[in-house]
C-alpha cells in the first residue's frame, strides 16, 4: 500500500511539474523589469539632482594651465583629510583665464572642495603641482551646502604663486 501511494505521489508530482514547465513563460512573454536599485542612507552619491559648479580665475596673462585638474568635493572634515571623496570631476577651459568645473550628482549636505593638479605626475600631491582648497578667509575649510536638485557656486581665484584662496558669490 506504501508503494502504491509513494508511486502515485511522485506521478502527481512529475505531472505537476510537467503542467508547470509547459505553461510557463513563452518567448512571447514579457520579461521582468530590472529591480529598482535599494537606496542606502549613507550614500554620498546619489539620484538627486544637486551639483557644486564653479569657476577658477587665474590671473590675466597667466600661463597657468589646469586644464583636467581634478576636483574632488568630501562629505566631511574627516574624508577631506584623508583625501577619501565622495566625487570628483575634471577642469575643462571655459576661455581666457577661466577654467569651469561641474561635480556631481550629490545628495543635499554639507561639502568640502580641492582642486589638484598634477604637474609633476608622481601621482601625489607634492611640492611640483598645484593644489588647493574651498576655504575662508581665516584659512579653514568652507562647507558648502548643496541643497536638493539646486547646484551651488563655487568660484576661486589663483595668483600666480598657484595658491588658491575660495570665495562664494552670493
Amino acid at each position: 500500500m506504501k508503494t502504491r501511494k509513494l508511486m502515485t505521489l511522485v506521478l502527481l508530482t512529475a505531472l505537476t511539474i510537467t503542467a508547470l514547465f509547459l505553461t510557463g513563460c513563452s518567448k512571447d512573454s514579457p520579461t521582468a523589469p530590472d529591480p529598482a536599485p535599494i537606496p542606502r542612507d549613507n550614500d554620498p552619491v546619489g539620484p538627486a539632482g544637486a551639483f557644486i559648479s564653479g569657476t577658477i580665475r587665474t590671473d590675466p596673462g597667466s600661463s597657468l594651465d589646469l586644464t583636467n585638474a581634478r576636483v574632488a568635493v568630501y562629505d566631511s572634515p574627516e574624508s577631506f583629510y584623508a583625501d577619501a571623496f565622495t566625487a570628483q570631476a575634471a577642469v575643462s577651459h571655459a576661455g581666457g583665464n577661466n577654467w569651469s568645473f561641474r561635480v556631481g550628482p550629490l545628495n543635499p549636505g554639507n561639502y568640502y572642495l580641492d582642486v589638484w593638479k598634477d604637474f609633476n605626475n608622481t601621482g601625489r600631491i607634492d611640492d611640483g603641482d598645484f593644489y588647493g582648497a574651498y576655504l575662508t578667509n581665516a584659512g579653514y575649510l568652507q562647507p558648502i551646502p548643496v541643497l536638493e536638485n539646486q547646484t551651488a557656486s563655487v568660484n576661486f581665484q589663483v595668483s600666480m604663486s598657484k595658491s588658491i584662496m575660495g570665495f562664494k558669490d552670493k
